[in-house]
């Protein structure tokens, strides 16, 4: 009986000592990963910034491309014969895009590191870099976004940590995805955004569409068939080797780059 108790005193005493030390281990890992994250404090507030910045300005194009009647809106060719088509909105959105996806390459190459780190504490540090950076909340109240809620009658904040901001920022760095956006104009004059995780920076994807009596249709969308569809591009109106390859699924299909402030021009 004595040698049971002593096994179990002693298992006891074991698993004790192996929490402790996993804790200790935990603790130190989350010091040493705040301490990377610091290291490179001025990337991840330009990227913060960048991020607000760019979905806040996609929140204001979407909205203002529904009220756009894009039937009425003339074409003209440019001085190479391209169709170009100048789509007018408040915000240069492929200047967000490319400011974006420019901060993220500038943060992972000085922190790779950072995309090793659980989502828990890259949003964390996120929460703590928003509330504290004078920097970042002057941009913040620029667009509209207040960060520091105001506090309960319990004198404590309002949770952040599920901003969708925060989730934004977040699911960025988790994979190496680029930012590209792409503008579907139906033939009813309406237009919808697609913005799909697969893109990389030399390749676009569009939702799934189909073709039906030579007209080209969103599955999401099917009420009008596609007048032409277009993507942003960060310098110009060029299509990529991997742009024109893809055009070859889509026959048929008016296919433009989104460029230069709101023209779009096909290839």
């Amino acid at each position: 009986m004595k040698n049971i108790l002593k096994i179990k005193v002693l298992v006891t005493i074991a698993i004790f000592v192996a929490g402790c030390f996993m804790t200790g281990c935990q603790k130190e890992y989350n010091n040493d990963s705040h301490d990377i994250l610091d290291d490179s404090s001025l990337e991840i507030e330009e990227y913060i910034i960048a991020g607000l910045d760019y979905q806040h300005a996609l929140n204001t194009f979407s909205n203002e491309i529904k009220n756009i009647d894009f039937s009425k809106i003339s074409r003209s060719q440019d001085s190479k014969g391209n169709i170009v088509v100048h789509i007018s909105t408040s915000v240069c959105i492929e200047e967000k895009v490319r400011t974006f996806n420019e901060k993220k390459k500038l943060l992972l190459d000085k922190c790779p590191q950072i995309v090793s780190f659980s989502s828990k504490v890259r949003s964390d540090y996120f929460q703590q870099r928003m509330r504290n950076s004078a920097i970042i909340n002057e941009k913040a109240l620029e667009l509209g976004i207040n960060i520091n809620k105001p506090r309960l009658k319990n004198w404590s904040y309002e949770s952040y940590s599920d901003n969708s901001y925060i989730a934004y920022l977040d699911s960025q760095l988790s994979s190496s995805n680029y930012v590209e956006i792409v503008l579907i104009v139906f033939e009813n004059g309406t237009a919808m955004t697609y913005i799909d995780s697969r893109n990389t920076s030399s390749e676009c994807w569009y939702p799934t569409l189909y073709k039906q009596n030579n007209k080209w249709y969103v599955v999401l969308n099917n009420s009008s068939p596609i007048d032409y569809i277009a993507h942003t591009h960060r310098y110009s109106n060029t299509p990529s080797a991997q742009d024109l390859a893809s055009s070859w699924s889509y026959p048929g299909l008016d296919e433009r780059i989104y460029t230069s402030g709101g023209n779009t021009t096909a290839y």
